[in-house]
């Protein structure tokens, strides 16, 4: 296992913790790619294809989508560069005024995403037999070529989200990922804000990823430094993992042992 940095809000953690200390499955969540920040999420790799060969390209585009999860990934030098902290913090963090978990996170999950433009090329060149090999087919009529370049786009929902453009390198993430077409309907959860705009996001659980797997050896909770009330904060979040242990001693598993801290980045939201 590796330990990794996943950024999220605190309401988000608190559902999760809240959820296994009342007994009920628990884990980190995959949410649907349509959400995410990045306008040219799994676009990378589309476009390369759809310029290498013309005839794959489909107006509109075919919508395709996947579940996954970002981490952050340790620098070469082990640890993520202080320097790069506060760019995280404003990224992904919610401006300060969320979490940072470090995780542990199973190596056989994870894959590093891609910032470089001939990595997707690479990929693209390893997939052009297939696309050979579909082609004679896609000529029949445009019926036929529309299903068969659909499908190739499913297929390729579990690498798609894994090249990204040079601009968001610094972000040195690895991901798990699960592809949307591969889901059968009674894994997806929906989450529902009702707030304006109204959201609804899906995600989904992976079975690998529960909080008592997670929250390891090493594991660390760090509450933004915009959140208000952190001793409050802290101690209710302590109740909980003593009720999650609880469970976990019941069911004969290793308990959890977080360290929990606040983020001393200073900060002020103008």
């Amino acid at each position: 296992k590796s330990l990794l940095v996943h950024y999220t809000s605190v309401g988000a953690l608190f559902c999760m913790l809240q959820s296994a200390a009342e007994g009920r499955d628990s884990s980190l969540r995959l949410y649907d790619s349509v959400h995410l920040n990045d306008p040219t999420e799994g676009l990378t790799l589309v476009r390369y294809i759809e310029k290498q060969y013309g005839w794959a390209k489909l107006e509109p585009r075919h919508h395709s989508h996947a579940y996954m999860v970002s981490f952050v990934a340790p620098s070469p030098e082990g640890e993520t560069e202080i320097s790069k902290e506060l760019v995280y913090w404003l990224t992904y963090g919610r401006e300060c005024g969320g979490c940072s978990l470090k995780l542990s996170i199973p190596n056989s999950l994870l894959r590093k995403v891609s910032y470089c433009p001939d990595e997707a090329k690479l990929t693209g060149e390893t997939l052009g037999p297939i696309l050979k090999a579909i082609k004679p087919l896609a000529r029949v009529n445009d019926e036929i070529r529309i299903m068969l370049v659909k499908r190739f786009f499913e297929f390729l929902e579990g690498i798609r989200y894994l090249y990204k453009k040079e601009e968001f390198q610094f972000e040195n993430e690895c991901r798990i990922l699960v592809g949307g077409s591969d889901d059968c309907q009674e894994n997806i959860c929906f989450e529902f804000n009702d707030k304006s705009p109204l959201i609804v996001r899906h995600y989904r659980e992976h079975e690998d990823l529960t909080i008592g797997e997670i929250f390891g050896s090493g594991s660390t909770i760090t509450i933004g430094a915009r959140v208000p009330d952190f001793d409050d904060l802290k101690r209710s979040l302590k109740c909980m993992i003593s009720r999650i242990n609880m469970k976990l001693r019941e069911d004969e598993k290793d308990q959890i042992d977080p360290r929990i801290c606040q983020s001393t980045i200073e900060y002020r939201k103008l």
